[in-house]
């Protein structure tokens, strides 16, 4: 049984992640604003879509580059079940979801909770950047066998052009999350199964 202090380290440690945490995803520039004044935005849609392109350019070579098969593979089930893909997708992030709140309710499970949401990042990131090839792919008319490396750069243009536009920026990066995290999440189950 861990003693008082190393479970105040642990939730202290816990804590101090959550905030961390919060303070990437929240907005600096809307706690300094003053209510009831519009905000001007801290960049313009060209420069979103640079960073945007760059971003997806590079992860998306990356990705395709280390695991070409794999990335083949789930740019094919897209395609091919994009249906089941989101629907997979749903599934595992309430899946996810349940076993986050019930893994934070133990001391053990805030351990193993710490290095999974970083796994979990991971694989979020893995999942959006294959579902912006999926774009590509579909945009090119790509087929089986071909290259994919067409496919990097039409869908990261594409997504570029999507997130740049802040009303749908994190919608798109929802949808594609989804589809990437699902398609995954499917083959797991598949091969798992048999």
């Amino acid at each position: 049984m861990p003693s008082s202090t190393h479970r105040r380290s642990i939730v202290t440690l816990t804590a101090a992640l959550a905030v961390g945490l919060g303070c990437l995803v929240a907005d600096p520039a809307a706690a300094q604003s003053i209510p009831d004044t519009p905000r001007r935005p801290v960049y313009g849609p060209v420069l979103a879509f640079v960073a945007g392109l760059a971003v997806n350019l590079v992860l998306g070579a990356i990705v395709v580059g280390v695991a070409p098969d794999y990335s083949e593979a789930i740019v094919r089930r897209i395609r091919s079940e994009p249906v089941e893909s989101f629907v997979f997708g749903i599934a595992t992030l309430i899946a996810t979801l349940v076993v986050a709140v019930l893994l934070a309710i133990t001391i053990i499970g805030l351990v193993v909770l710490v290095p999974g949401a970083f796994l979990l990042a991971i694989v979020g990131l893995v999942a959006n950047v294959l579902a912006t090839v999926t774009v590509g792919a579909v945009a090119t008319g790509w087929s089986e066998g071909s290259s994919l490396w067409t496919s990097v750069a039409v869908g990261a243009v594409v997504v570029a052009l999507l997130t740049a536009i802040p009303v749908v920026s994190d919608l798109t990066n929802f949808v594609l999350g989804t589809f990437g995290m699902g398609a995954i999440a499917a083959r797991v189950w598949e091969r798992r199964r048999g």
